[in-house]
């Protein structure tokens, strides 16, 4: 099974299905948080249409339980700063219960867009 170290390092290379194939709930957000590939593995966990997340903005219209300093907050910095690696811990507030999990984002500097991966609680 492949790390998530690992993952980050040739994530923009993946195909969708590689992507989707994942172990991990995986988004790529472009800078302004719009949804730019949203795989299978996260829409199970989210209970969404992957598809259907395509275009809209992560932070205002699918996750707001994220506009706080911990998630939006790093992200916004990271966008800022052209750079980011964290790995941090999060609870998402779904409707149908909430779920505890690690969160490790990454700042692509070659799609200039960040990777949200979605893991469990360790």
């Amino acid at each position: 099974m492949p790390t998530i170290t690992n993952l980050l390092i040739r994530i923009d290379d993946l195909s969708d299905a590689a992507l989707d194939a994942l172990p991990w709930g995986t988004i790529q957000l472009g800078l302004d948080g719009t949804v730019l590939r949203y795989n299978a593995t996260e829409g199970r966990l989210a209970h969404r249409d992957p598809g259907a997340q395509i275009g809209r903005n992560f932070f205002t219209e699918i996750a707001p339980c994220t506009q706080v300093r911990e998630f939006h907050g790093r992200f916004a910095d990271g966008v800022t700063a052209g750079q980011l690696s964290a790995t941090f811990e999060f609870v998402f507030k779904f409707d149908h219960g909430w779920r505890q999990v690690n969160i490790t984002m990454m700042y692509s500097e070659r799609t200039r867009s960040i990777w949200v991966v979605v893991h469990d609680a360790a």
